[in-house]
């Protein structure tokens, strides 16, 4: 285990298995996505997150979202967007949402990752910078490729040995890159970086329809993505350090399939959304709920039960997303978890 692996895993059992734990006895988040803005400075052709014409909060305001999450008994924020890195107050925001003792996750595309501006988030004490990195060269599908990403990759490579933050690679399978996947892997594999492996999923923030292409819709376009599954599967066999369990890519092939009837989401349990306005979401991509994340208290998983139970019946069969499906998996599989986090 690396020096940045072992300060990572003995912050993150300090702070969130505490939470983890008293969360088993009376339901609370433990876990909150923070969609600091929805504006982006890419335009992927899967994403549906982008919302140009919703209206972000001050700096102030996301404080009190944050001191009100920790009220709650959250102790990991991941602050999401749109692209987070574009509002010049994000730094500070990290540096405060530390302060209180908070793990903090960055989800990010990377392009305004200057080794200045990573040099600040490491000093305000950012635990995890997820990079989506989709393919080795540009696409049609998706902005976020290893040609833009290589110079950004080494900075936050050479940052992690003086600031031991941790740093996550995140892949969205689509039709369009499912032949240089294998090939992403083996090659961020040797710079000892957990790599997540998600599938695409139809658009359930709201009603805007996406390209069909990037789906897996004939025969031949299932065929290509299975012997992916298959080898993906071999290589976590092998010790690749995959982040997705095993499980996740047999419920892959179900889903596609049309034979995944259900499986266990966490989303308005142990986690929830705080969406660019302030209102909650039971996750960030599902449509915000009219309240405010203020009107949410320590009971609000019982008073929200009837509404968690119509969106997550409506949005399962349409989503597998491995953010959600990891974090759930982990939950039921407590044993696994801790394995994970010291390996």
């Amino acid at each position: 285990m690396n020096i940045w692996n072992i300060k990572k895993s003995i912050k993150f059992c300090k702070i969130v298995l505490p939470a983890y734990i008293k969360a088993r006895f009376k339901t609370r988040p433990v876990w909150a996505h923070l969609v600091v803005t929805r504006k982006c400075n890419l335009n992927c052709k899967y994403c549906f997150a982008k919302d140009d014409k919703k209206s972000d909060l001050n700096e102030e305001q996301l404080r009190r979202i944050i001191d009100h999450l920790y009220s709650l008994g959250c102790r990991f924020v991941s602050f999401f967007g749109g692209e987070p890195t574009i509002k010049k107050f994000f730094v500070n925001l990290v540096r405060y949402t530390n302060q209180k003792g908070i793990i903090t996750h960055l989800s990010t595309n990377g392009i305004l990752l200057t080794p200045v501006y990573i040099d600040e988030l490491g000093k305000a004490g950012i635990d995890v910078i997820n990079l989506s990195i989709d393919s080795l060269l540009e696409s049609y599908a998706s902005e976020k490729d290893y040609i833009k990403s290589r110079e950004v990759l080494n900075n936050l490579i050479d940052a992690r040995k003086k600031y031991g933050f941790e740093i996550n690679l995140n892949l969205t399978l689509t039709n369009k890159n499912t032949n240089s996947v294998i090939g992403i892997i083996k090659s961020f594999n040797v710079f000892e970086i957990p790599i997540s492996i998600g599938l695409i999923v139809a658009n359930t923030y709201d009603s805007k329809a996406l390209d069909e292409s990037l789906f897996f819709k004939t025969k031949e376009d299932k065929t290509n993505l299975y012997n992916v599954l298959d080898e993906i599967k071999t290589l976590r066999k092998r010790g690749y350090n995959i982040i997705d369990p095993l499980q996740y890519f047999d419920d892959i092939r179900k889903f596609v399939d049309g034979t995944l009837y259900d499986w266990y989401c966490c989303a308005g349990e142990y986690y929830f959304s705080v969406d660019c306005d302030g209102k909650f979401q039971i996750c960030a991509g599902l449509p915000a709920e009219e309240i405010s994340i203020f009107d949410i208290d320590r009971d609000y998983y019982e008073k929200l039960a009837d509404i968690r139970e119509k969106r997550l019946s409506q949005c399962k069969k349409i989503c597998l997303s491995n953010c959600l499906y990891d974090t759930s998996y982990f939950i039921k599989h407590p044993l696994y978890f801790i394995k994970e986090i010291f390996q």
